[in-house]
């Protein structure tokens, strides 16, 4: 764990607590291997693991082999045996038990996502086999998807970023690339492990695993989060979170699944209702057929003249051609869709108002094939006194011509 991570590490749960006090039993090269954090007002503590800070609650991370190796070291700090216990002996459950069985099926499918697929988005030349020929995996493209799906593009300079689920960590490269001085990447699954790994000899790069719904980490003038919160279970909630850490005049870009038209909707339900019930190798076998069907639309797509058929298909029916898209989508324990208004509303709460967004203009409703299939809003934290003057919904400014046809 590197050491400047202190500086924006808290108590996950504990609002406005003091910095976390940190406890090496082993070192590498890279700062603390193994050790604990602890909260000086509460006394409870986490797991730094393979280098990477644990923030979770016990209900979602507790290694026996350490607690076997390191026990005589918690004793020697006087810390309680469980984790997550506060001095009065109180434990710290996950706050919402409805959450908790969605959190480690989320930890589950989307860890193994990144670990199977942890050098998507780095490649340098076009993927094999199940994603061949197909657009996704190269840096070339992590970098443009970085900037159409944030508008951060020369806004990130000197910056410290906040990664709001970093999967295998191909944003935080790309905001690096765009001048980042320092990134805390974060995710609830084991992608942690591989982005550690690929950033092991980068100082700008602190990692941690943690709960967005308890988010603790602070102190950080830009974030993003693509393609992440609605896969929480409760979008609101997270988008909270990472807003209440950002620093006065921060950014906030978010990426998010739109609402689309009523078939599309029923049809996504009823598909998703089975394929996040099967097990993973089925899910690979469902994504990897369904990656063959994307590909028969977009090869029969390319001989038609109004090039129609992809689009349309696509809107009725997920039809990625690419394996790991497909497996992204698919065996999502939950993926709730929004609408611009609605995150709208939620940004005027938080004190955030609107720089750019992707539609342009705030809409419930569209025609019939009309209907975003993504929202994107960059917001700037407003300070304290602006945000209790502006307390109603914003109407977001249009983009330029020029930067709308980028």
């Amino acid at each position: 764990m590197r050491d400047w991570m202190l500086d924006h590490l808290t108590p996950p749960g504990e609002p406005d607590a003091m910095r976390l006090e940190a406890h090496a039993f082993a070192h590498d090269r890279r700062g603390i291997r193994e050790g604990v954090l602890v909260s000086p007002r509460s006394g409870r503590w986490w797991w730094i693991a393979d280098g990477v800070p644990r923030l979770l609650s016990c209900d979602l991370y507790r290694p026996p082999h350490l607690e076997d190796r390191y026990a005589a070291d918690i004793r020697r700090l006087g810390l309680p045996d469980r984790p997550d216990t506060d001095a009065d002996g109180a434990h710290h459950a996950f706050p919402r038990r409805t959450h908790l069985a969605l959190h480690r099926r989320t930890i589950d499918r989307f860890g193994d996502e990144w670990l199977r697929f942890r050098d998507w988005g780095y490649l340098d030349e076009a993927p094999r086999g199940d994603d061949a020929g197909y657009r996704g995996g190269l840096w070339t493209h992590t970098l443009g998807a970085f900037r159409g799906k944030t508008f951060l593009e020369d806004k990130l300079v000197g910056r410290v970023g906040l990664d709001a689920g970093c999967g295998n960590g191909r944003f935080t490269k790309a905001a690096l690339e765009e001048g980042c001085r320092r990134v805390l990447a974060a995710d609830l699954g084991w992608g942690v492990d591989a982005t550690r790994e690929r950033f092991a000899d980068d100082e700008r790069v602190g990692v941690v695993q943690a709960n967005l719904f308890e988010l603790p980490v602070r102190g950080y003038d830009a974030a993003w989060s693509i393609g992440v919160l609605m896969h929480t279970g409760d979008a609101r909630r997270a988008f909270d979170q990472i807003a209440a850490g950002l620093d006065t005049r921060g950014l906030f870009a978010v990426r998010m699944y739109h609402t689309g038209n009523a078939v599309y909707e029923t049809l996504d339900r009823i598909v998703r209702a089975a394929t996040t019930r099967l097990n993973k190798p089925a899910q690979l076998a469902f994504s990897r057929a369904m990656a063959s069907l994307g590909r028969a639309v977009h090869t029969a797509d390319s001989r038609l003249s109004d090039g129609t058929l992809k689009d349309r298909a696509y809107r009725l029916f997920h039809t990625w051609p690419t394996l790991h898209h497909n497996v992204d989508w698919w065996s999502a324990p939950i993926a709730t869709h929004h609408t611009l208004p609605e995150v709208l509303g939620w940004a005027s709460d938080a004190g955030l108002t609107p720089i750019r967004t992707s539609p342009d203009e705030p809409r419930d409703r569209y025609r019939f094939w009309e209907w975003p299939e993504a929202l994107t809003a960059l917001f700037e934290k407003q300070t304290v006194s602006a945000a209790a003057h502006n307390n109603q919904s914003i109407r977001p400014p249009t983009a330029p011509a020029s930067e709308q046809a980028a």
